[in-house]
C-alpha cells in the first residue's frame, strides 16, 4: 500500500526537488480551465513535484554576457527532460501499484487563456458546450482499477528551497477508482511572447 510518505520519498529520488500534497480544494474558485476537478472530479489531493533552476543558470543573463545556460540548462533541460523522465518513472510507480497515473508534463506551448488579461482565447480552443470551460490541460488517459486507500493530502503548501525559483507538476489522486496524474502550463511559450 503506498503512502504519501513512500510517493514523496520516490518522487525526491527521481529527481524532483520538492514534493507536495495538496486538498482539491485549493482550486476553489480557480477558472474552470485550469481547475483540475473538471478532470477528475473525484479526486481528493494532488501530488505537486517541484524542480528547481540552478542559480547558476542565470548568472550570464545578470551580466549580459551568457545567455545559453538558462535556455537550454535552466529551461529546456528541466521542461524538456528531467520534468518528463520524473513524471514517467512517478506514474510508473503508481501503475505498478494498482493505481491509473496520467502523467502531463509543464512543456507544452500553449495556454487558452490570455496570460496578460485572464480572458480566454478561443483561437486556442474552444468549450464542447456552453456550460463548460474550454480545456486548458493536455492529457495523456487510461483507466485502471483503484487497489488501495487514498493517500493523505498534506496541508503544508509546496514552496521551492530557499533562492531558487521552481518548474511545478502536479498528480491529481482519485478517491474512488483511479489516480489521475495532471501537471499543465500556467503560461506557455506563444501566450508569454504575445504578452511582452
Amino acid at each position: 500500500m503506498l503512502s504519501s510518505k513512500v510517493v514523496k520519498e520516490y518522487a525526491k529520488s527521481c529527481g524532483a526537488d520538492i514534493v507536495g500534497i495538496a486538498s482539491m480544494d485549493r482550486f476553489e474558485g480557480a477558472p474552470k480551465q485550469a481547475d483540475p476537478r473538471y478532470i477528475a472530479p473525484d479526486a481528493k489531493s494532488m501530488i505537486v513535484m517541484g524542480f528547481r533552476i540552478p542559480r547558476g543558470t542565470l548568472r550570464g543573463i545578470e551580466e549580459g554576457t551568457f545567455h545559453v545556460a538558462y535556455s537550454s540548462m535552466g529551461y529546456a533541460a528541466i521542461n524538456k527532460v528531467l520534468q518528463p523522465m520524473v513524471l514517467w518513472q512517478v506514474t510508473a510507480m503508481l501503475e505498478d501499484a494498482g493505481y491509473e497515473a496520467v502523467p502531463v508534463p509543464n512543456n507544452f506551448p500553449w495556454c487558452n487563456i490570455h496570460t496578460g488579461t485572464g480572458e480566454p482565447r478561443p483561437e486556442f480552443s474552444r468549450p464542447v458546450s456552453p456550460p463548460k470551460p474550454a480545456p486548458d490541460v493536455f492529457i495523456h488517459s487510461s483507466r485502471a482499477t483503484r487497489r488501495s486507500s487514498p493517500l493523505t493530502p498534506s496541508r503544508t503548501p509546496a514552496s521551492p528551497p530557499n533562492g531558487t525559483t521552481a518548474s511545478l507538476s502536479a498528480t491529481t489522486i482519485a478517491t474512488s477508482a483511479t489516480i489521475a496524474s495532471l501537471c499543465w502550463a500556467r503560461c506557455g511559450y506563444v501566450g508569454c511572447k504575445s504578452d511582452l
